[in-house]
């Protein structure tokens, strides 16, 4: 019963080894990176959203308004009118908000929201989320908006 239950045990062995070979060897999709536009707009302070902590701080969130195609030989593009904007922490959109700015960087969905009640009486109603713009890089083209 020992030898019986040694080779079961290695028949079993054998066959995981052989099938992480093979799941090893297929390719996987490789997932299509987002297309690197350029934007010129103006860098807006969007509503603060305070967390549901009252101990933690409001994080402030920027957008870019007044979007317009940047960049020579880009493809034409359908533009929203304004971007959330994000970015890596050596960017301070801070420090560019109410200037033009030129942004380098990738467009993705808008995240989705849950379905809001209907607004009741003298309630208004829920704004949806502008689609997020990743910044990879910035540039300041005039020091106003317009």
């Amino acid at each position: 019963m020992t030898r019986l239950l040694r080779i079961s045990v290695f028949a079993f062995a054998s066959a995981v080894v052989a099938g992480a070979a093979v799941s090893a060897q297929t390719p996987r999709p490789t997932p299509t990176p987002a297309p690197v536009v350029v934007l010129i707009g103006c860098v807006e302070l969007m509503t603060p959203v305070t967390p549901t902590n009252p101990a933690t701080p409001a994080v402030a969130t920027y957008k870019i308004v007044d979007v317009q195609p940047g960049g020579a030989g880009q493809k034409p593009m359908t533009l929203a009118a304004e971007y959330h904007i994000v970015g890596p922490d050596s960017i301070a959109f801070a420090r560019y908000q109410n200037q033009r700015v030129e942004l380098t960087g990738s467009i993705s969905a808008a995240p989705a929201q849950a379905p809001a009640p209907p607004p009741g009486r003298g309630q208004r109603t829920q704004t949806p989320l502008p689609s997020t713009f990743m910044v990879t890089a910035l540039k300041v083209v005039s020091t106003e908006c317009k």
